[in-house]
C-alpha cells in the first residue's frame, strides 16, 4: 500500500504560504501543516481550517526538523505510509510533483531525493550547497545523493520514525542530517530533478553565521563518525 500525505513545516511567513497555498491544494492529497511555535498561530489556523489541512503545532520554535517529525508522527497516526516534504515558500516547482510520486509508487522502499535546477538562486546559497554536497559524498560515499539541502523530498515514514531518536540537528541541518542518517540505515536515494524559483522578496529564516556554523559542525560529527565506522569495519574484517 502506497499513502502518501504532504507535510509542510512552517514558521511564520502566513501570507506567503497564503498565496502558495492554491498549489498545494491543486494536488489533491492531504496536507499537514506543521506550525514550528510561529507567532502567527491564530493566522496559521484560520488558513489550515478554512483549506481543510491538517494543522500541528509545536508550542515553542525548536526547528524546522522538529516540526517535520511532529508531523510525521502524525501522519502515521492516521494511516500514512508516505510522506511529501514540501517548503512553504513556494520555490520548488510542483509541476515535479506527479514525477516524484510516481517514482515512489514504483519503489516505495526509495527516498526520492531532488536534484534542484535553479533559475535565480543567490550565490552565497549556491556555493554554499555545493560545500554541503561535497562533504555529503564523504560522509556516504556509496549513497548517490544529488542535493543534501533541498526540502522537496517524498520519504518511507516507517525508515523516518525508525531513525528520528537519532537526529540531533534540528534547524537548518536537518534536511542534511535526515538524509545522511537515512542512506547510513540502508535506505535506497532516487535523485529527480526539480526547478527552484526563489521567490522575490522573500523572507528566509536561514541566519548566516549561526546555521552555517553549526551546519560545519554537523559535517564535523558525520565525517567523524564515518571514519570511524569505516576503522571498526577494517578492524571487524581482520578478526
Amino acid at each position: 500500500m502506497h499513502k502518501l500525505a504532504i507535510v509542510v513545516p512552517i514558521y511564520n511567513h502566513a501570507e506567503s504560504f497564503a498565496r502558495f497555498l492554491p498549489k498545494l491544494l491543486a494536488l489533491e492529497h492531504t496536507i499537514i501543516l506543521s506550525d514550528d511555535g510561529s507567532a502567527e498561530k491564530e493566522k496559521l489556523k484560520e488558513i489550515a481550517e478554512k483549506s481543510g489541512l491538517i494543522y500541528v503545532r509545536s508550542q515553542t520554535n525548536l526547528g524546522k526538523g522538529a516540526a517535520f517529525i511532529l508531523a510525521a508522527k502524525r501522519a502515521s497516526e492516521l494511516g500514512f505510509t508516505h510522506i511529501f516534504q514540501i517548503d512553504a515558500d513556494g520555490q520548488h516547482s510542483l509541476e515535479n510533483f506527479g514525477e516524484f510520486l510516481e517514482a515512489s509508487k514504483s519503489s516505495p522502499q526509495k527516498i526520492i531525493n531532488s536534484a534542484p535546477v535553479y533559475k535565480n538562486a543567490p550565490a552565497s546559497r549556491y556555493f554554499g550547497r555545493k560545500i554541503t554536497n561535497f562533504w555529503v559524498r564523504l560522509e556516504v560515499p556509496k549513497a548517490q545523493i544529488s542535493d543534501a539541502m533541498c526540502g522537496f523530498r517524498i520519504y518511507p515514514l516507517a525508515q523516518v520514525l525508525r531513525i528520528s531518536n537519532r537526529l540531533k540537528f534540528m534547524r537548518m541541518g536537518f534536511d542534511i542530517e535526515i538524509i545522511v542518517r537515512l542512506a547510513r540505515a540502508g535506505c535506497e536515494i532516487e535523485n529527480l530533478p526539480v526547478n527552484v524559483d526563489y521567490p522575490q522578496g522573500g523572507v528566509s529564516n536561514f541566519r548566516m553565521v549561526a546555521d552555517n556554523l553549526k551546519i560545519s559542525l554537523l559535517h564535523a560529527i558525520l565525517c567523524t563518525e564515518g571514519i570511524l565506522n569505516f576503522l571498526k569495519e577494517k578492524i571487524w574484517k581482520r578478526r
